[in-house]
């Protein structure tokens, strides 16, 4: 589904990245771990083709990106044709402020897949039921709670039926008893067998729900495998000792 092979980012001299391989399986919920300024979101956000990248090479599906193809005349085509395949969840919601939870929705469908209007409606309608928030369609933004919004985000990603979706850190703008409503219609996807790849500090999310779990630290894989290998058996002190620093050891849940 996603191939990503020695992809390389640097940002005014600073390696960001550091030679990144990875292969995400269609299905796979691949939950992304580590400390503040590792890569985690800029890794995503290549993959989104958000963040051109120094070297390597991003394969999603038939669609390669590289570092020419930001430079390339037909940039624009192919990097909507990325972002139709993956889509993305962002930290802060990034819902338009003036426009109901229904129309953010349609927005896209509208306007890049030139869909029916009833047809786009009809999707969001199931799309917000399915995230237990029928009724809401004529609500703002801010007459919604954060868990609202992140869920609206999440329908409004899935309302262009992408082949697998990105989250970046999805309940880390969430008061603490808003976090659950939020992770449960991502668990609710994992179990559908959605290609995810989901940055996350919800270490017990992580454990529950992922396939396979990477420990990045510093632009580079450190650790991948199982929830059970790398949360509850790190063979790297660095792992051993971001998870303890989240008081997280091997028989905590999280």
């Amino acid at each position: 589904m996603i191939e990503i092979s020695r992809l390389q980012k640097s940002y005014q001299g600073k390696a960001i990245l550091k030679g990144i391989d990875l292969q995400v399986g269609r299905g796979e919920v691949v939950v992304v771990i580590g400390p503040s300024g590792s890569g985690k979101t800029t890794l995503l956000r290549c993959i989104n083709g958000l963040e051109p990248f120094s070297s390597g090479t991003i394969q999603i599906g038939s669609l390669e990106l590289t570092p020419g193809t930001f430079k390339e005349a037909a940039v624009t085509k192919v990097l909507q044709s990325v972002r139709r395949k993956v889509g993305m969840v962002f930290q802060q919601f990034q819902l338009f402020p003036h426009l109901t939870a229904l129309e953010n929705i349609i927005l896209a469908p509208l306007k890049v897949l030139r869909m029916e209007r009833a047809q786009a409606e009809a999707r969001a309608r199931t799309l917000l039921q399915r995230i237990n928030l029928a009724g809401k369609e004529h609500c703002y933004p801010g007459t919604l709670s954060g868990g609202e919004q992140q869920r609206v985000a999440i329908a409004r990603a899935l309302a262009m039926e992408p082949d697998a979706l990105l989250l970046d850190e999805p309940t880390s703008s969430l008061d603490p008893e808003l976090v659950g409503e939020v992770l449960s219609v991502i668990s609710d996807l994992a179990s559908q067998k959605y290609t995810m790849m989901i940055v996350t500090h919800q270490i017990g999310f992580a454990r529950s729900c992922a396939s396979r779990v990477l420990f990045l630290d510093d632009g580079e894989i450190i650790e991948q495998g199982s929830p059970l290998e790398v949360l509850e058996a790190p063979q790297s002190e660095r792992a051993k000792n971001f998870l303890r620093h989240f008081g997280q050891s091997a028989r905590l849940t999280g």
